[in-house]
């Protein structure tokens, strides 16, 4: 088979199309996290994960067309899309370009918004951390792990109990 910059047209709009899958997963996940909905936000997770898989996926598919693609015109194997626009068709460069930089574009886009869910994440927990020690000082313990990862516990010393009013 003679590979054809139509099949990278379309493996780059399948892979564009993955991302934007995923992006819209880091939004529903965000969203979830401001409504302080964690299972949500904890199954969210598990899709993203899958969602991150099929992407990559798709991603090494396209590498390994675009490495046929450059073999076929007698170019070095790592030749990328954007070095290799001379052999495809004029009316085909306009297309892939836009397609690269949309799919950058949006990794930018994933990257910002994964920052941003973990940050929420993190700081919701330093407040429920901060709550709990508030309402039982005594009671939170916090360690860490050799690694560096801090978990954080609840203790119930001996004879101590919280009484509701009333």
């Amino acid at each position: 088979m003679i590979p054809d910059w139509q099949h990278l047209v379309d493996a780059l709009r399948d892979e564009l199309k993955e991302y934007g899958a995923m992006r819209s997963i880091l939004d529903d996940q965000q969203k979830a996290i401001f409504v302080r909905d964690g299972v949500k936000a904890n199954e969210l997770n598990g899709a993203l994960t899958l969602q991150i898989e099929l992407a990559a996926r798709l991603r090494d598919e396209r590498i390994k067309l675009t490495r046929k693609l450059a073999e076929y015109h007698e170019l070095p194997i790592d030749t990328n899309i954007s070095q290799m626009k001379t052999v495809f068709p004029e009316a085909a460069q306009g297309l892939l370009k836009a397609l690269i930089n949309e799919i950058n574009s949006m990794i930018s886009i994933l990257r910002r918004r994964s920052r941003q869910n973990q940050l929420l994440l993190a700081r919701t927990c330093e407040i429920m951390e901060q709550t709990l020690r508030l309402l039982r000082p005594e009671g939170v313990v916090k360690t860490y792990s050799q690694n560096g990862s801090i978990t954080v516990r609840m203790g119930v010393p001996a004879g101590s109990r919280m009484q509701t009013a009333g």
